[in-house]
């Protein structure tokens, strides 16, 4: 009878090990980092213009010219008042955020660094996305 007993408590700790392994936490980080939307926005005329995306086929150009503008040389401090600025938010799945100014089609800053200078006639492309590709709101 005692030698029993001592073959419950084996069984019973495999049960209990095994429940504990299934009671771990599932919010685990993703493997990848999705773009969820991007929102951009310029004053043109002393109105504001918001341009918001939230499709592949119209977020996917956007990526690209971002990608495609090659910022050079030495930070260049401009005047923002005088400046055609283009503010572009990305928003990823994990809920972070990255941010550009595109100014001038001359000047590129990522998440509020300074401004260097870009190819204005691939920075320029950006205002062409923007005409050809009405936003999702």
């Amino acid at each position: 009878m005692n030698m029993r007993k001592f073959l419950h408590f084996p069984i019973l700790f495999i049960i209990f090990v095994i429940i504990m392994c299934s009671c771990s936490r599932s919010d685990t980080t993703p493997v990848y980092k999705a773009v969820t939307q991007v929102d951009i926005v310029t004053e043109y005329e002393g109105s504001l213009l918001h341009w918001h995306y939230d499709t592949p086929e119209k977020i996917q150009p956007v990526l690209l010219h971002l990608r495609l503008l090659k910022p050079t040389g030495k930070p260049v401090q401009i005047d923002d008042a005088s400046s055609n600025m283009y503010l572009i938010s990305i928003s990823l799945s994990d809920g972070q955020q990255h941010f550009y100014r595109q100014a001038s089609h001359k000047y590129l800053s990522k998440q509020n660094g300074p401004f260097k200078t870009i190819e204005p006639q691939q920075a320029a492309h950006l205002y062409r996305i923007l005409q050809e590709l009405p936003s999702d709101i």
